[in-house]
Protein backbone atom coordinates (compact mmCIF):
# COMPACT_ATOMS: atom_id res chain seq x y z
CA UNK A 1 0.00 0.00 0.00
CA UNK A 2 1.65 3.44 -0.76
CA UNK A 3 2.42 5.85 1.78
CA UNK A 4 1.62 9.52 1.36
CA UNK A 5 5.34 10.10 0.98
CA UNK A 6 5.85 7.55 -2.06
CA UNK A 7 2.68 8.32 -3.89
CA UNK A 8 4.04 11.59 -6.19
CA UNK A 9 2.96 14.51 -5.75
CA UNK A 10 0.20 16.08 -8.29
CA UNK A 11 0.37 19.16 -9.94
CA UNK A 12 -2.44 21.92 -9.86
CA UNK A 13 -3.51 21.18 -13.35
CA UNK A 14 -3.07 17.10 -12.82
CA UNK A 15 -5.07 17.22 -9.95
CA UNK A 16 -7.17 19.60 -11.85
CA UNK A 17 -7.65 17.15 -14.78
CA UNK A 18 -8.60 14.25 -12.27
CA UNK A 19 -10.88 16.26 -10.76
CA UNK A 20 -12.92 17.07 -13.48
CA UNK A 21 -13.27 13.70 -14.83
CA UNK A 22 -14.46 12.25 -11.61
CA UNK A 23 -16.54 15.45 -11.19
CA UNK A 24 -18.24 16.61 -14.59
CA UNK A 25 -20.17 19.74 -14.45
CA UNK A 26 -23.36 20.35 -13.29
CA UNK A 27 -26.25 21.66 -15.08
CA UNK A 28 -27.58 25.15 -13.95
CA UNK A 29 -30.94 24.41 -15.38
CA UNK A 30 -31.60 21.93 -12.51
CA UNK A 31 -30.53 24.29 -10.19
CA UNK A 32 -33.01 26.85 -10.96
CA UNK A 33 -35.36 26.58 -7.63
CA UNK A 34 -38.31 26.72 -10.06
CA UNK A 35 -37.47 23.30 -11.18
CA UNK A 36 -37.42 21.76 -8.01
CA UNK A 37 -39.71 24.20 -6.00
CA UNK A 38 -42.24 21.96 -4.06
CA UNK A 39 -45.11 23.81 -2.34
CA UNK A 40 -45.15 21.52 1.18
CA UNK A 41 -41.67 20.53 2.22
CA UNK A 42 -41.17 16.63 2.90
CA UNK A 43 -39.85 17.48 6.44
CA UNK A 44 -39.90 20.19 9.01
CA UNK A 45 -36.49 20.09 11.33
CA UNK A 46 -37.36 21.45 14.98
CA UNK A 47 -34.38 23.43 17.09
CA UNK A 48 -34.53 20.22 19.10
CA UNK A 49 -33.27 18.29 16.21
CA UNK A 50 -30.34 20.44 15.37
CA UNK A 51 -29.32 20.85 18.62
CA UNK A 52 -29.06 16.66 18.96
CA UNK A 53 -27.17 17.07 14.92
CA UNK A 54 -24.81 19.29 16.75
CA UNK A 55 -24.23 17.67 19.61
CA UNK A 56 -23.73 14.49 18.09
CA UNK A 57 -21.31 15.63 15.47
CA UNK A 58 -17.84 15.21 15.38
CA UNK A 59 -15.41 18.01 16.47
CA UNK A 60 -12.58 16.51 14.76
CA UNK A 61 -13.98 15.49 11.59
CA UNK A 62 -12.65 17.73 7.94
CA UNK A 63 -14.18 21.02 6.74
CA UNK A 64 -15.47 21.52 3.98
CA UNK A 65 -14.59 24.50 1.74
CA UNK A 66 -15.47 27.31 4.13
CA UNK A 67 -13.86 27.64 7.45
CA UNK A 68 -16.87 26.48 9.03
CA UNK A 69 -16.77 23.40 11.00
CA UNK A 70 -18.00 21.29 13.30
CA UNK A 71 -16.22 22.56 16.10
CA UNK A 72 -16.55 26.13 15.64
CA UNK A 73 -20.08 25.87 15.51
CA UNK A 74 -20.17 23.56 18.82
CA UNK A 75 -18.50 26.20 20.17
CA UNK A 76 -20.81 28.79 18.94
CA UNK A 77 -24.08 26.71 20.70
CA UNK A 78 -22.69 25.66 23.86
CA UNK A 79 -23.45 28.24 25.98
CA UNK A 80 -27.07 28.65 24.40
CA UNK A 81 -30.27 28.11 25.72
CA UNK A 82 -32.52 26.06 23.17
CA UNK A 83 -34.54 29.34 23.21
CA UNK A 84 -31.65 31.49 21.72
CA UNK A 85 -32.20 32.95 18.27
CA UNK A 86 -29.12 31.31 16.91
CA UNK A 87 -30.90 27.96 17.18
CA UNK A 88 -34.01 29.44 15.26
CA UNK A 89 -31.82 30.68 12.55
CA UNK A 90 -30.08 27.32 12.31
CA UNK A 91 -33.39 25.88 11.89
CA UNK A 92 -34.63 28.09 9.61
CA UNK A 93 -31.91 27.87 7.21
CA UNK A 94 -32.67 23.86 7.72
CA UNK A 95 -36.42 24.00 6.39
CA UNK A 96 -35.41 26.52 3.74
CA UNK A 97 -32.74 24.13 2.44
CA UNK A 98 -35.26 20.69 3.12
CA UNK A 99 -38.26 22.93 0.91
CA UNK A 100 -35.63 23.74 -1.79
CA UNK A 101 -36.00 27.81 -1.18
CA UNK A 102 -32.09 27.92 -0.91
CA UNK A 103 -30.03 27.03 -4.05
CA UNK A 104 -28.41 24.14 -3.73
CA UNK A 105 -25.00 25.36 -5.87
CA UNK A 106 -24.64 27.72 -2.48
CA UNK A 107 -24.49 24.69 -0.13
CA UNK A 108 -23.61 21.36 -1.96
CA UNK A 109 -20.11 22.34 -2.91
CA UNK A 110 -17.51 20.13 -1.03
CA UNK A 111 -13.95 20.06 -0.65
CA UNK A 112 -12.02 18.21 -3.31
CA UNK A 113 -9.45 15.69 -2.03
CA UNK A 114 -7.42 12.67 -4.19
CA UNK A 115 -6.58 9.90 -2.00
CA UNK A 116 -3.89 7.39 -3.81
CA UNK A 117 -5.20 4.02 -4.75
CA UNK A 118 -2.37 1.79 -5.49
CA UNK A 119 0.47 3.20 -7.94
CA UNK A 120 -1.23 5.19 -10.59
CA UNK A 121 -5.02 5.53 -9.78
CA UNK A 122 -6.49 8.00 -7.21
CA UNK A 123 -10.06 7.92 -5.58
CA UNK A 124 -11.71 11.65 -5.39
CA UNK A 125 -13.21 12.42 -1.95
CA UNK A 126 -15.83 14.99 -1.74
CA UNK A 127 -16.04 16.52 1.88
CA UNK A 128 -19.04 18.01 2.14
CA UNK A 129 -19.85 21.51 3.93
CA UNK A 130 -20.69 21.31 7.20
CA UNK A 131 -24.07 22.78 7.38
CA UNK A 132 -24.86 20.67 4.85
CA UNK A 133 -23.70 17.58 7.15
CA UNK A 134 -25.60 18.97 9.92
CA UNK A 135 -28.58 19.41 8.01
CA UNK A 136 -28.31 15.43 6.85
CA UNK A 137 -27.83 14.56 10.70
CA UNK A 138 -30.84 16.54 11.54
CA UNK A 139 -32.57 14.63 9.09
CA UNK A 140 -31.49 11.15 10.10
CA UNK A 141 -32.39 12.28 13.82
CA UNK A 142 -36.27 12.80 12.39
CA UNK A 143 -36.64 10.07 10.57
CA UNK A 144 -33.76 7.61 10.64
CA UNK A 145 -35.75 5.04 12.82
CA UNK A 146 -38.69 5.12 10.83
CA UNK A 147 -36.92 4.64 7.84
CA UNK A 148 -34.73 1.74 8.87
CA UNK A 149 -37.97 0.18 10.44
CA UNK A 150 -39.28 0.59 6.84
CA UNK A 151 -36.30 -0.86 4.73
CA UNK A 152 -36.32 -3.91 7.10
CA UNK A 153 -34.80 -6.66 6.50
CA UNK A 154 -32.97 -5.65 3.11
CA UNK A 155 -30.57 -3.40 4.83
CA UNK A 156 -29.17 -2.35 8.23
CA UNK A 157 -27.64 0.25 7.89
CA UNK A 158 -30.01 3.84 8.10
CA UNK A 159 -31.51 4.03 11.68
CA UNK A 160 -30.52 0.37 12.77
CA UNK A 161 -28.31 0.60 16.09
CA UNK A 162 -25.95 -1.40 15.63
CA UNK A 163 -26.70 -2.66 12.61
CA UNK A 164 -23.53 -3.00 10.34
CA UNK A 165 -22.67 -5.41 13.33
CA UNK A 166 -25.58 -7.30 12.92
CA UNK A 167 -24.63 -7.77 9.84
CA UNK A 168 -21.41 -8.58 10.28
CA UNK A 169 -22.81 -11.71 12.72
CA UNK A 170 -25.68 -12.91 10.50
CA UNK A 171 -23.16 -13.45 7.97
CA UNK A 172 -20.70 -15.26 9.97
CA UNK A 173 -23.48 -17.68 11.44
CA UNK A 174 -24.56 -18.32 7.96
CA UNK A 175 -20.67 -19.09 6.94
CA UNK A 176 -20.41 -21.39 10.15
CA UNK A 177 -23.36 -23.33 9.62
CA UNK A 178 -23.08 -24.40 6.30
CA UNK A 179 -19.61 -25.90 5.03
CA UNK A 180 -21.03 -25.23 1.72
CA UNK A 181 -21.40 -21.67 1.64
CA UNK A 182 -19.20 -18.82 0.93
CA UNK A 183 -19.34 -14.89 1.10
CA UNK A 184 -17.96 -13.15 -2.23
CA UNK A 185 -16.85 -10.10 -2.02
CA UNK A 186 -16.60 -7.97 -5.30
CA UNK A 187 -15.02 -4.37 -5.44
CA UNK A 188 -16.30 -2.99 -8.43
CA UNK A 189 -15.57 -0.10 -10.75
CA UNK A 190 -18.09 2.32 -11.62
Amino acid sequence: VPTPRDTPRLSREQASVLLRKYNPRGRPEEDALEAWADPAPPLHITVKEVQRAIQKSNSHSAAGYTPWTFALVKALTSDRAPTDPFFHAITRLFNLMLSNRVRRDYWVPSRAVLLPKGDTAWRPLGIGECWYRLLGKAAMIKIGQAVGKELLPLQLGVGMKGGSEIAGRLAQVMLDSDPAMAIINLDIAN
